[in-house]
């Protein structure tokens, strides 16, 4: 499955995080915090593009899971259950890939509730999740897309958003969205919201 998506684009290619939201950071700023993030490849990814990003990067997930991870020394890991108050305060970016989209409303909106007292008015959360236009463009890619979220419809009660969803779902959580960013034609993107003013 890896070597499938090797080639795609991904959110490193749209957000130019170090500009955006590590500037000015010391080695003691909480700039990337990687929320359910597995085995840390995303953690890996975002120095392998920026390798000299400065701050402090933490990968969050169970237990099991952080025994397998494949980050260096300095990404600190730290054993977390997204459903619970998130333990890491301030930091400029809270990172979530593709978690939302396993869940339907009401679970996201306990996750995101779970975090938004760790936000400060400049932190942010980076969904990188699929984002169906609300336009329907008559596209294969479109229609992909829309095949995945019946499946996730059937297996999990959740589903691949539109982007109206996603600003709904945002915004009753008390978030609002500042940019969305498509990276492929599959919907993939990256949301960037903060805490709604």
């Amino acid at each position: 499955m890896t070597a499938q998506f090797a080639s795609l684009p991904t959110w490193l290619d749209v957000l130019p995080f170090d500009s955006e939201y590590a500037a000015s950071a010391t080695p003691e700023t909480l700039i990337f915090v990687d929320v359910g993030g597995g085995n840390g490849q995303q953690c890996v990814a975002l120095q392998k593009k920026y390798p000299d990003l400065r701050g402090r990067i933490v990968l969050q997930d169970r237990p099991p899971i952080l025994e397998k991870a494949i980050t260096p020394d300095s990404v600190e890991r730290m054993p977390y259950d997204y459903l619970v108050e998130q333990p890491v305060k301030s930091a400029r970016a809270y990172y979530f890939r593709q978690i939302l989209h396993n869940h339907n409303d009401e679970t996201c909106h306990r996750i995101l509730a779970a975090h938004l007292p760790a936000l400060s008015p400049s932190s942010v959360i980076i969904i990188d999740d699929k984002v169906i236009p609300d336009a329907k463009p008559a596209t294969g890619s479109v229609e992909y897309t829309a095949g995945l979220s019946l499946a996730m419809l059937t297996m999990f009660s959740a589903l691949e958003r539109r982007e109206g969803q996603w600003r709904t779902l945002l915004a009753d959580a008390g978030f609002e969205i500042r940019e969305i960013r498509r990276f492929t034609d599959f919907g993939d993107s990256v949301i960037v919201a903060g805490i709604k003013a």
